[in-house]
């Protein structure tokens, strides 16, 4: 599933180290001004932020820095409707975005190559949380399955992307075969398979 940066756009790719799991993902930029960051199981657009008129006292009350995070998390038996498999990614900001836009195909890997899309994509405007999650009947499992999410965060103006995202990898594919609703509001399974969280800092202070 991961693609080089020259497979996608003809550029040199990018890569940058992860974190201590040893995992490696690439980066590379676009015409419009954004930068693009992949790895097997997601790909995040950050696009820069609609130019500031904010005045200097005006960019000073906003906070230094925040966060933004995607979890892709691992597909499962749902627990919520009977008889399917479910994989859930979500974003989620210290503060409300500008725009937040999340697609989410679910993968079974094996015993035969399939995807599934979410649809639709959703949008959110000025929220600081979004929701994607994808379905399919049990009857296409057993199976190996994995998540695959594309999210495009658009920081509200006066922000712009601080450094490497710090990405976590902890796991692949899952075996998943059926799922029976029960209650409870959290189960193992739901883990994150994948996270990567991005630092943005106020323009006044980057560089």
């Amino acid at each position: 599933m991961l693609l080089g940066a020259s497979a996608l756009t003809g550029a040199a790719a990018s890569p940058f180290e992860a974190d201590a799991t040893g995992e490696e993902f690439v980066s590379y930029s676009t015409e419009d001004g954004g930068t693009v960051f992949e790895t097997d199981l997601s790909k995040v657009s950050v696009l820069p932020a609609e130019e500031s008129d904010l005045s200097a006292a005006e960019l000073a009350a906003l906070a230094p820095t925040f966060k933004c995070d995607l979890n892709v998390q691992n597909p499962h038996g749902s627990h919520h409707v009977s008889g399917t498999i479910n994989v859930v990614a979500v974003v989620t900001c210290d503060v409300p975005a500008a725009k937040l836009r999340l697609a989410l195909n679910l993968i079974r890997v094996s015993p035969n190559n399939r995807q599934w899309a979410a649809v639709p994509t959703v949008v959110n405007e000025n929220k600081a949380r979004i929701q994607n999650n994808r379905a399919v009947s049990c009857s296409e499992g057993p199976g190996k399955f994995q998540g695959w999410g594309h999210a495009t965060l658009t920081p509200p103006p006066g922000y712009v992307l601080s450094g490497s995202p710090y990405y976590k990898k902890y796991g692949s594919t899952v075996s998943v075969a059926c799922g029976v609703a029960r209650s409870g509001a959290l189960f193992q399974d739901d883990g994150p398979a994948e996270s990567i969280e991005f630092t943005f800092v106020r323009e006044d202070l980057a560089g």
